[in-house]
């Protein structure tokens, strides 16, 4: 019975000092990777920020369109958008139609006009259900506060391909211009 005693001591003892040095063989015994975490990333496309050309007064809608061009194997993505609460508030935030076209989709919206971020997260439902090409992932109203240049950005930009691999598009902010009447 002490042997017994000893023996676990021994072996809990052992488990400890491994996962403190990090051995990969306990992590994927404990904790197995998803499927596809361990594979590189893929290059994955341009997400972008359009607006049309108009001219900016206060009170008006200013319709911003998230788009992504030259995408393969989209599976679902997780964005956050940076924008100055002093010149907008956001008014509605509307699934695009590129993931939601013959496909079921999640698709989530958080606005946050006190600190002037936008968290949208999408994805196309169903085993080996993936998009690619270009469209439209989400469009964004806004109210126009003040009449001033106004820039927005990425702040955070994760895509996800089938088999849970990272997807690495690149990614371009938007600014518009104040224009006189």
């Amino acid at each position: 019975m002490k042997n017994l005693k000893k023996i676990i001591i021994l072996f809990c003892f052992l488990i400890i000092m491994l996962s403190l040095v990090g051995c990969s063989f306990l992590k994927n015994l404990l904790a197995p990777p998803l499927p596809g975490e361990d594979s590189q990333p893929l290059a994955g496309g341009t997400l972008y920020l359009q607006a049309d050309e108009q001219v900016l007064s206060p009170g008006q809608d200013l319709e911003i369109k998230l788009q992504v061009t030259g995408i393969k194997q989209l599976k679902g993505y997780s964005i956050i958008l940076d924008y100055d609460p002093s010149l907008l508030q956001v008014t509605e935030i509307k699934e695009g139609s590129f993931l939601s076209n013959d496909n079921n989709t999640f698709f989530y919206q958080k606005a946050d006009d006190a600190k002037g971020t936008i968290q949208v997260d999408s994805a196309v439902l169903g085993p080996g259900v993936v998009v690619s090409g270009e469209g439209n992932l989400a469009t964004l109203t806004f109210k126009v506060l003040k009449a001033e240049t106004i820039s927005m950005s990425f702040q955070q930009v994760k895509a996800r391909a089938s088999g849970n691999r990272s997807l690495v598009p690149t990614y371009q902010n938007i600014r518009l211009d104040r224009k006189e009447r």
